[in-house]
């Protein structure tokens, strides 16, 4: 690849309006590669990618005393600089770079960070977030001892717009005594390390973030600090890191789920009313509600939606490509002579433009709380799931696994996981794999973390054992890191809620 000097082709800009630049840097497995891509920018300028073994700052006056920007990676690897011409479309698409399969490098870092140049008023014009990645063993979780600051379980994970992933509320205690936090913390890859953010409006505890089309995010509903479900609604936008209440929904509600419709707006629906349990510990279930509402952005409102055709709490919500949302499975209760729990295999469908709810195709197993991820080609993979709930058992989780093909809008069974495991998340890991992580056994009343994970072959429909995690954890947070890892965060463990949280290298 060859190495340009900054100004080397200011001749052959083009008036074209330059655009912002994004850097990826994906991987960090020894023994396996990196991939590197910059893409944005004017064609005709010339793009540079930096790397180095320190996290800056370095200030660009360095380089041109009128520019008082810095770049958050130092200049130890200048000579290793990355450059071309862009063209159209304007990107750098850097060969895959082998790691090393040194066990010296577990752990290390290496920054990275994209300019193009030259700008109007600077030689350096357009600046990417800074990029960093840690290496560790492939196709295993690494703790590298980077801990929340409070216990946290049952909350969502945020992306920022800087780089950086905001963890709001959650809480610690049983899944129907929750403890539940107002306060947010910020994790940065670079310095990885968490920090306080702004808090909540109030406590919550399981409760959903949904992205609005203008980026922001709806933060709805949950359990508040005395455990009960509240109605309260905010926004939090990730340009300035604030919260904002909003407009309140007419019913509280906590496990429930919530879709961004085509229109903009965002449908939340079931969920649990009353965490009180006077008499007995299943008297949550019999609150689980029918109901649904629509909440509008623009004039900060709520108005009803259809109903729901069997109550639900801890069910899916899948947003096809039509447009219609798919409301899936739940725990669920109906009355014979009194009132008993149960399970939903049964599904709705809502369309927006009719704001109507019709039935859906059944699963092939009831289920609530699976693990979901996207398979690709319009199909879902569901995985396990509390799969039996009735007066004489109370919530236990299945191993089933089945498929979603919203083309043919009907479910069809997969092989079933060796576990038998809930209160999970599932993500893609490559080649056409996919790795369920932990989760819980036991009941809802008594889960029993799992360190445990199982890899689904999509291409061969089985399950392997996948590597385990570095302690037991369910009901955590997890999200795809910008190098391709998995961040799995908190979620209850063997002894309580948990500070730690470790990453997944495939």
């Amino acid at each position: 690849m060859p190495r340009l000097a900054p100004l080397a082709f200011a001749a052959l800009a083009v008036s074209l309006p330059a655009q912002s630049i994004d850097l990826s840097v994906d991987g960090g497995s020894i023994g396996g590669t990196l991939q590197i891509r910059m893409a944005g920018g004017t064609p005709g300028q010339a793009g540079f990618i930096f790397l180095s073994l320190l996290p800056g700052p370095t200030p660009l006056s360095l380089i041109d005393p009128s520019d008082p920007r810095s770049l958050s990676v130092g200049f130890d690897l200048l000579g290793l600089t990355i450059a071309s011409v862009l063209l159209v479309p304007p990107e750098i698409v850097v060969p895959p770079l082998a790691i090393p399969n040194d066990p010296g490098l577990i752990d290390g870092a290496m920054f990275f960070q994209a300019v193009t140049a030259p700008g109007f008023a600077s030689l350096v014009d357009r600046i990417s977030l800074p990029r960093a990645v840690r290496f560790g063993p492939p196709n295993a979780f690494r703790d590298r001892f980077v801990a929340l600051a409070n216990p946290r379980s049952f909350f969502p994970v945020i992306p920022g717009t800087d780089g950086r992933t905001l963890v709001p509320g959650g809480g610690a205690g049983a899944l129907f005594a929750q403890i539940a936090r107002k306060d947010t913390e910020w994790f940065d890859p670079i310095s990885e390390t968490f920090s306080a953010g702004q808090d909540m409006t109030i406590e919550r505890s399981l409760h959903t973030a949904t992205r609005l089309a203008d980026g922001r995010w709806l933060v709805v509903g949950g359990v508040d600090r005395l455990n009960d479900p509240t109605a309260t609604a905010e926004i939090f936008d990730p340009a300035n890191g604030s919260f904002t209440a909003v407009a309140s929904m007419v019913l509280q509600r906590a496990g429930h789920a919530a879709a961004l419709l085509p229109n903009g707006r965002v449908l939340v629906s079931g969920g649990i009313t009353d965490m009180n349990a006077p008499s007995s510990p299943l008297d949550p279930v019999y609150s689980i509600t029918t109901s649904t509402e629509i909440y509008d952005p623009v004039a900060n409102t709520w108005s009803p939606g259809p109903a729901l055709r069997k109550p639900r709490a801890g069910h899916l919500a899948i947003t096809r490509a039509d447009g219609r949302v798919l409301l899936a499975g739940g725990v669920s209760w109906y009355t014979f002579i009194i009132r008993l729990p149960s399970l939903e295999s049964t599904t709705d469908l809502y369309t927006p433009a009719t704001n109507a709810i019709a039935a859906g195709p059944a699963m092939r197993q009831a289920r609530a709380v699976p693990a979901i991820t996207s398979i690709g080609g319009g199909r879902w993979l569901l995985a396990g799931g509390i799969g039996n709930l009735n007066l004489t058992q109370q919530g236990t989780p299945t191993t089933a696994a089945e498929l979603y093909d919203e083309a043919a809008n009907s479910f069809t069974a997969t092989a079933a996981m060796a576990q038998a495991r809930a209160l999970c998340a599932a993500f893609p890991i490559g080649n056409n794999r996919y790795l369920v992580i932990g989760g819980g056994d036991g009941s809802l009343f008594a889960v029993t973390p799992l360190a445990g994970t199982e890899i689904w072959n999509a291409t061969t429909g089985t399950w392997t054992a996948g590597p385990a995690l570095t302690r037991p954890r369910v009901a955590y947070g997890a999200y795809a890191t910008a190098s391709g890892q998995i961040h799995v965060l908190g979620g209850e463990s063997t002894g309580g809620v948990d500070l730690s949280t470790e990453f997944y290298f495939k």
